[in-house]
Formats: C-alpha cells, sequence, structure tokens
C-alpha cells in the first residue's frame, strides 16, 4: 500500500477522485512516492474538477458557524476575531430521536496585509466549490480554501477607494461555467444602486450598470443563495414588496424574479429563508398563530419552478411542503434544507433542532460545545480548488 507503481495511472486517479479533499491531502505525508502522486494530481485541473464532481454526489451537510477568538498572535496583540467550526451532520438520514454531527476547527489561513494579521470580524460569508469569500470591512475581502491552507486578499473596490467605509449592502460569489471563472458581486443601495464585479484571477473591480427600474430598497439577506450560475436575493422594494433579486454569473446580467403568493399564509410571517431542495431554489416562509397560547410555528417550504421557457424572471413558485403547528417557543431563524429533507432551524439559546418536511418530525442536533456558535455563515464543501491559479 506504499506504492502506486503497480496500479494503472488511471485507476489510481479514480480512486483518488473520490477520497474526501482533506484525507487526500493528509495522504501526501505517508511516503516520498504518495506525496509525488498526489501532488500531481493536486495541480491538474481536469482531476480537480472530476474530484469537485464527485465531492458533490457523496457531500454531506457541512455548516460554517462563527465563534469569537481570545487568543493573542505573536506579538502579544489579541486578535479579537472570529474563527469558524465546522459542524458536519452525519445521521439525517436515519429515524433516531436525535440527529448527530462532529465538529471541527475550520482552520483559515490568516491574512496579513502590510505585516499585520488582519483576522478580525467576519460581516459577510459566501460559498462555492470550496472556496469561501469573506468581507470583514470595506477594505478587507478575501477568498481562501482551507483544505489547501490557501488565502488570497481580494483588491479594495472602486467604492470602497472613493468612500472608504461603507460595507456592501450584499454580497455574492459563484462560478461562470462559460469562461471558467470565479466571480464576486459587491452591491450597495446607500443613494443610488450601484454594483461592481471582480473575477478572481485579476487585480480590479469592474462598475456594474443596473437596470434603471431596479429598485431595491434593502437586502433581507445580505449573502447570496449560489445555485446553477445565479446568485439569489430576498430583496424589498420602496413599496415594502418583497422580490427575488437574480445575477447570472456567465452573462452578468441582473434581473428579478417572483415572489411566491402568499395569501393563503394564515398568521404573522416571522422569517424568509432561501435554499436549495433537490437542485430548486426553496423559499421558506415562517408564521406564528399569536392567537395561541403556545404560539405555534409554521412553515410553508416553495420551490422555483421554471415554466416561461427559459425567459428570465417569469419563473413560477409551487408549495412543496406546508408543515406545523410546531410547539418550538424560543425559535430565533431557519437556516437551510440539509440532507434527506430535513429543515435545520436555530433557537435563542443556539441549539439546532430539525424538522423533517415530509413526517414532520421534530429531532435536536446534538453539536459539541454548542454555546459558543455565534452565527451560521454559510454552508461548506471540501475540495481541491485553488484560489491561487485564479
Amino acid at each position: 500500500m506504499s506504492s502506486f507503481c503497480h496500479l494503472p495511472k488511471e485507476l489510481v486517479e479514480e480512486i483518488m477522485s473520490w477520497v474526501p479533499a482533506d484525507s487526500l491531502m493528509r495522504f501526501k505525508r505517508v511516503s516520498k512516492s504518495w506525496y509525488a502522486v498526489i501532488y500531481g494530481l493536486v495541480n491538474d485541473s481536469s482531476f480537480v474538477a472530476k474530484h469537485l464532481g464527485n465531492a458533490k454526489k457523496m457531500s454531506s451537510s457541512s455548516l460554517i458557524f462563527t465563534h469569537f477568538c481570545p487568543h493573542v498572535d505573536h506579538n502579544g496583540i489579541e486578535c479579537n476575531g472570529d474563527m469558524f467550526s465546522l459542524v458536519t451532520v452525519l445521521n439525517a438520514d436515519r429515524d433516531d430521536d436525535r440527529i448527530f454531527s462532529v465538529s471541527a476547527e475550520l482552520n483559515l489561513p490568516p491574512p496579513w496585509q502590510d505585516g499585520h494579521n488582519r483576522l478580525g470580524r467576519w460581516q459577510m460569508a459566501n460559498h462555492c466549490d470550496g472556496i469561501i469569500c469573506l468581507v470583514q470591512d470595506p477594505r478587507t475581502m478575501l477568498v481562501c480554501n482551507p483544505v489547501l491552507r490557501e488565502c488570497k486578499l481580494l483588491p479594495s473596490t472602486n467604492y470602497a477607494q472613493n468612500v472608504g467605509y461603507f460595507l456592501p449592502s450584499a454580497m455574492g460569489f459563484g462560478y461562470d461555467s462559460i469562461a471558467k471563472q470565479y466571480k464576486i458581486v459587491a452591491i450597495w443601495t446607500r443613494v443610488t444602486v450601484r454594483a461592481e464585479i471582480h473575477t478572481l484571477g485579476t487585480d480590479s473591480w469592474r462598475e456594474f450598470i443596473l437596470p434603471q427600474d431596479m429598485d431595491i430598497a434593502g437586502f433581507l439577506h445580505k449573502d447570496a443563495l449560489y445555485q446553477g450560475g445565479v446568485c439569489y436575493w430576498v430583496v424589498q422594494d420602496f413599496e415594502d414588496i418583497v422580490k427575488i433579486l437574480c445575477f447570472d454569473i456567465s452573462n452578468e446580467e441582473f434581473y428579478v424574479a417572483r415572489f411566491p403568493c402568499l395569501q393563503d399564509i394564515k398568521f404573522r410571517v416571522v422569517g424568509l429563508g432561501i435554499s436549495v431542495w433537490n437542485d430548486y431554489v426553496a423559499l421558506s416562509v415562517s408564521s406564528r398563530d399569536y392567537d395561541r397560547d403556545t404560539r405555534p410555528l409554521f412553515i410553508d417550504v416553495f420551490v422555483m419552478v421554471d415554466q416561461s421557457g427559459g425567459h428570465k424572471g417569469a419563473a413560477s413558485w409551487r408549495k412543496q411542503f406546508s408543515i406545523g403547528p410546531i410547539v418550538i417557543v424560543d425559535f430565533v431563524s431557519t437556516l437551510s434544507i440539509i440532507q434527506n429533507n430535513e429543515f435545520l432551524m436555530q433557537c435563542s439559546d443556539k441549539r439546532l433542532v430539525s424538522c423533517n418536511l415530509r413526517t414532520q418530525k421534530l429531532r435536536e442536533v446534538i453539536v459539541d460545545d454548542v454555546d459558543r456558535l455565534r452565527h451560521w455563515a454559510c454552508f461548506y464543501e471540501k475540495s481541491l480548488v485553488s484560489v491561487k491559479s485564479r
């Protein structure tokens, strides 16, 4: 087992393409021959793409949460920043009374700028293909791959250079399958709506002119959902009408999609969440019946269905699930749909609770040291995609 010499190259590549990215990187330490083989594979773009495809097929539900870092750096200066915990759900597909998970530190390489560690409080987090895009302040944005221990600071946006102190109102991060490039979009809604786009591997941002009829007053979710080449945000216009703002990564085109009709929602809406269900964009609407002593929670899940022959913005919605009443008094927010139709929610005491969309069974997700978790950042899948070559 210490050498691959007796195996055909194609077989070695096939086997390695199914090995988790972090395990593959650890295997480099086995021997010099293993190091040489794995080093060659990790630097082969076709293998990296194949490995990513396989990882998505067998991906477990892993979520990144932030927690406070009390440590000091080598100069004795307190970090006062955020660290990240990776929580991986293990048995959501089993009929147990509880769902178990594994927690691990997600050791992001600290960004350095002007000789200083730029570790701080992260305000936004987006994920695509194992790469995390983080925003700390208007001048500190970065992309990183924790598996490869790679971190790359992004150039300042034109808006940050001119104004300097306003964070973007929203961010999106995704993959352009035509140009085979990763792109980041930043949107500001102060005074006028403006956007800038950055392509990884370049050294600047490009200003983007939004359509004049793009009526956006604010974002209900500042981090985009990326699915199928499009970034999605839930927004409000100046008449408080809720819409879905979309950005096509490849065509670099903004458009607005219809919002599902909520006329049959009987109770007060207390939360909106956007996620993915079976490759569909899914919108979850949480409502409470405040006329009952238990204030039960109801959740309706709509999926976006394109019935327009591909015409952007004309997609329709179908109600896929209606669950409730759920008696969960300390509910704070819905997070997302995870494996096997489990709907994840967070309580005020940081506990995670899951409700099965089909059986409506409520289960607690057991997380080690759950008290220290601050905020859910994003989903995460481990990959070998490098940020240095982009």
